[in-house]
């Protein structure tokens, strides 16, 4: 399996026309970008060079990782009643999205939580997550690039996604 850079230009653009779609239409003034893990920045760094919403004048990002299950913000946070938009790399088993979403709607009270995955890996997931708008549906198989490591923590690099 190989999604190639090419690909993965046209599925973020459609993606963030989508994005912003909805928070135009939803009267979205200042939105909170929260990305949970390495791999998900350079997804997260195309999605948000997209986002034409002119309604959203702010956009406050947060790069968060978890350390002995807490929540570790990097950067600005989330505001109380804040709309917050989830940039994730891959969703497998949902464990993740599915702790920090529940993290987030009890330290912050946020007015929405939506979530952009660039993959959907295609196994049983463990805890169900909404997925507003995701990219790739893949198999259940280790892939890199494009942000994500391969399993010797290298090749997060490349421009594409591959299981080779």
């Amino acid at each position: 399996m190989k999604i190639s850079s090419e690909n993965i230009k046209s599925k973020v653009s459609e993606l963030s026309k989508s994005i912003s779609s909805y928070y135009k239409e939803n009267d979205v003034d200042d939105l909170c970008v929260v990305v949970p893990m390495n791999g998900g920045v350079p997804f997260a760094v195309d999605i948000l060079r997209e986002i034409t919403n002119p309604g959203a004048d702010k956009i406050f990002i947060s790069y968060v990782l978890d350390k002995n299950q807490e929540w570790i913000f990097s950067g600005s946070m989330p505001n109380n009643k804040s709309h917050i938009l989830i940039i994730e790399d891959i969703y497998d088993t949902g464990e993740t999205l599915s702790q920090l979403i529940s993290y987030l709607e009890d330290k912050y009270n946020p007015l929405d939580i939506k979530t952009v995955v660039m993959l959907d890996k295609k196994i049983e997931k463990k805890s169900y997550v909404e997925i507003e708008w995701k990219g790739f549906d893949i198999e259940d198989t280790w892939v890199y690039g494009y942000g994500m490591d391969d399993e010797n923590g290298t090749m997060r690099q490349v421009l594409y996604i591959s299981d080779e």
